[in-house]
C-alpha cells in the first residue's frame, strides 16, 4: 500500500509574531564618582507561533497519571502540523548597575541582571514537525501552557576592571571580564510514550508519591531517590512535574582582554588578544560551563513501560548509571 505522508499546515489567520515592551530607567551621580544606574524592562507576547497536530486526536481515556492520550486520526498521513498562534508568555528583566572611573585610567564595572521569562510555546527547530514532537507537554498536545522558558537565566552577576595606559605613542587597554550566572532551566523526560500520541520526545516525567507506588526495574529505590534530588524533583512526587523545572550548576567565566594602538600616518592600528576562560585554562577541573542537549534528558534512561497486571502499578525502566 501507499505509504502515510506528512503534511504541514498553516492557520489562514496566522499572524506574524509581536510583543509589547515598556522599559523604565534611572541613571543617577553618586558618591565618590559612582555612577549607577537601574533599569526594568517588560515584555508582553502578543503573538507567537504555536504548532500542533491535526491527525492526532484524544481518545477520552486518560493515562495512568491522568494525561490525555491520542490516537491517528487517519492512517493515510503520519502527521499534519498546524501553524497558528498563541498569545502566552511573558519576560521581566531588572537589572543594577554601578561603574567607577579613576583618573589614571581605571575603570571598574559591576552589574547583576535578574530575569523571568515565561513562554506558551518556543520554536527553536527549523522544521514544522520539530517544532511540534519536541514541545513537552505534561497534558494536552493541543493546548498549551505558561511555563518557564529555555532562555531564563534567572540571575547573572557581571565584573569588568580595566586599565588603559601609554607607552609613548602607544596606548594599552587590559581587561577582566568575571561572569557569574544561575544554570539554565530544562525539562526531565520520560521515554515509552505514555500518552499514546507516536512520539515518546515530549512527554514529562510523571513523579510517583513514593517508590512503593510504582515497579522500578534496572535501579534501586535509593537511586531513584537521588535522581529525584540530583534535578530536584521530590516537590513533584504525585504529578507530572512541569516544564524546565530543573537547572544545570551556576556557571563562572573569567575572561582576559589586552589590545594596543598604534598610530600609524593619519589611522590607529589595533592588535587585540582574548583569552576566554581563563580559570578553565589554568585548572582544567574549573571554570566548566554546563548545558543540557535540546534541554530535555532521561527519554533513554527512564522508561514507562506499561501497567503491571498483578498490581496495577505502573512499570518504570531506569539505567541507574545515567541517572545518579
Amino acid at each position: 500500500g501507499t505509504a502515510a505522508i506528512s503534511v504541514d499546515t498553516v492557520d489562514p489567520d496566522f499572524d506574524f509574531p509581536r510583543v509589547w515592551r515598556a522599559t523604565l530607567g534611572y541613571d543617577a551621580e553618586l558618591p565618590y564618582g559612582i555612577r549607577g544606574s537601574v533599569e526594568g524592562m517588560y515584555t508582553e507576547t502578543l503573538e507567537d507561533v504555536f504548532y500542533t497536530n491535526a491527525n492526532k486526536v484524544d481518545t477520552g481515556v486518560a493515562a495512568f497519571d491522568g494525561r490525555p492520550t491520542y490516537k491517528t486520526f487517519s492512517t493515510s498521513f503520519r502527521d499534519v502540523t498546524y501553524l497558528t498562534n498563541t498569545g502566552l508568555g511573558k519576560t521581566t528583566n531588572l537589572s543594577v548597575q554601578l561603574n567607577k572611573r579613576f583618573d589614571f585610567g581605571l575603570s571598574v564595572n559591576g552589574s547583576y541582571i535578574y530575569t523571568d521569562a515565561q513562554a506558551g510555546f518556543e520554536g527553536t527547530s527549523s522544521r514544522a514537525i520539530s517544532n511540534w514532537q519536541f514541545h513537552t507537554t505534561r497534558g494536552s498536545i493541543t493546548d498549551t501552557e505558561l511555563s518557564r522558558s529555555f532562555w531564563e537565566i534567572q540571575d547573572r552577576f557581571n565584573f569588568t576592571v580595566s586599565q588603559t595606559f601609554k607607552t609613548g605613542p602607544v596606548v594599552h587597554n587590559v581587561g577582566l571580564f568575571y561572569s557569574v550566572q544561575s544554570g539554565t532551566p530544562y525539562s526531565v523526560l520520560m521515554a515509552g510514550d505514555p500518552n499514546k500520541d507516536g512520539y515518546a520526545t515530549n512527554d514529562l516525567l510523571y513523579v510517583p508519591a513514593s517508590t512503593n507506588d510504582f515497579i522500578l526495574t534496572g535501579a534501586t529505590a535509593a537511586d531513584w531517590n537521588t535522581f529525584l534530588a540530583i534535578n530536584g524533583l521530590e516537590k513533584y512526587q504525585g504529578q507530572i512535574i512541569k516544564k524546565n523545572t530543573s537547572f544545570t550548576p551556576w556557571n563562572r567565566t573569567l575572561d582576559f582582554h589586552y589590545d594596543f594602538e598604534i598610530p600609524i600616518s593619519f589611522v590607529r592600528a589595533q592588535i587585540t588578544a582574548d583569552v576566554l576562560n581563563v580559570i578553565n585554562l589554568i585548572d582544567d577541573s574549573k571554570g566548566a560551563s554546563y548545558f543540557v542537549g535540546n534541554q530535555t534528558t532521561t527519554a533513554a534512561n527512564i522508561t514507562y513501560t506499561g501497567i503491571d497486571a498483578a498490581t496495577g502499578k505502573p512499570k518504570y525502566t531506569a539505567n541507574a548509571a545515567n541517572i545518579t
